[in-house]
């Protein structure tokens, strides 16, 4: 098989994360790291584009080697076919811009762009060591800065005219707000704020008390860990779940509310990535290698 060689980016609330892959899957090179400027305007997000293509064609040239195409992850709401953006919560310089458009005007790329959406690359990625995955219906959850779902049924995941999935769970009502007000970074932070802790501000700052055993955070934890549980068994019994792929960077304490969390969703199989952007970066890639 001929080798081919691809740029591949995700689009992070808080950097942008890139490599370049072949199509046997391995990354040739580190997963470098700019920050995003979601929050800013045009020009500054393209200063992040600009850093990251530098560190990228420096690669590229340095191993010469010829690229077949850029694929991208975002989260949505996006167009994924066509590459515009209208998401206002994140990358708001974007809205209603076709980034596939302003890349090639910008940078004067002569491969084609590519779009996914950036929990759906995390399960092709995740996932694609299992070896009956055609005859199982999977999900992949991503617990960061928000809550992220894609359902996989028989090797198929549906989507919506954009291309997100068909179902999401972040804006889903949930007790006082919706899921990703649990669900997420802040979320694991609210249990523990709610339960009278004043030595955190952070989720991070709540994993590192949980290091200590610090009482507080371990049933924060365990809270966090029942009611996602509960709020997800619903969804798994009726589309008959059978493994979790679990992302982002609250699922790195997996072990704090893994016990919670397998004493709701008894008999399911849970999948814990220790690198979620390699993953999703490799299966952002397998897609378009064809």
């Amino acid at each position: 098989m001929k080798s081919k060689y691809a740029y591949v980016i995700d689009m992070g609330g808080t950097f942008l994360k890139g490599a370049i892959i072949n199509n046997e899957q391995n990354l040739l090179t580190p997963v470098y790291q700019v920050e995003a400027c979601s929050s800013q305007d045009m020009e500054q997000f393209l200063k992040g584009f600009h850093a990251m293509f530098d560190l990228l064609e420096e690669e590229r040239n340095k191993q010469k080697l010829e690229i077949a195409f850029l694929a991208i992850s975002s989260p949505g709401p996006f167009d994924y076919a066509s590459g515009v953006s209208y998401m206002k919560h994140k990358y708001a310089c974007l809205y209603e811009k076709n980034l596939k458009e302003l890349l090639h005007q910008h940078f004067h790329f002569t491969f084609p762009i590519y779009f996914e959406n950036d929990v759906i690359s995390f399960l092709y990625g995740a996932s694609s060591l299992a070896t009956d995955i055609e005859n199982q219906n999977v999900c992949a959850i991503t617990l960061g800065t928000g809550l992220g779902y894609v359902l996989m049924k028989k090797g198929k995941i549906e989507k919506n005219a954009l291309g997100s999935p068909l179902e999401v769970l972040y804006n889903v009502p949930y007790e006082d707000g919706i899921m990703e007000d649990y669900f997420s970074g802040r979320g694991l932070l609210s249990f523990y704020l709610r339960l009278g802790g004043k030595n955190a501000s952070s989720a991070y700052d709540v994993f590192n008390l949980a290091n200590q055993k610090d009482d507080l955070a371990l049933l924060a934890f365990s809270q966090f860990g029942d009611h996602l549980g509960k709020a997800l068994l619903p969804l798994m019994l009726e589309n008959e779940v059978s493994d979790i792929y679990l992302g982002g960077q609250v699922s790195k304490s997996f072990m704090y509310f893994e016990k919670a969390l397998k004493n709701i969703l008894v008999g399911i199989h849970f999948h814990v990535s220790e690198d979620t952007t390699s993953g999703a970066l490799k299966g952002l890639a397998k897609e378009f290698f064809k």
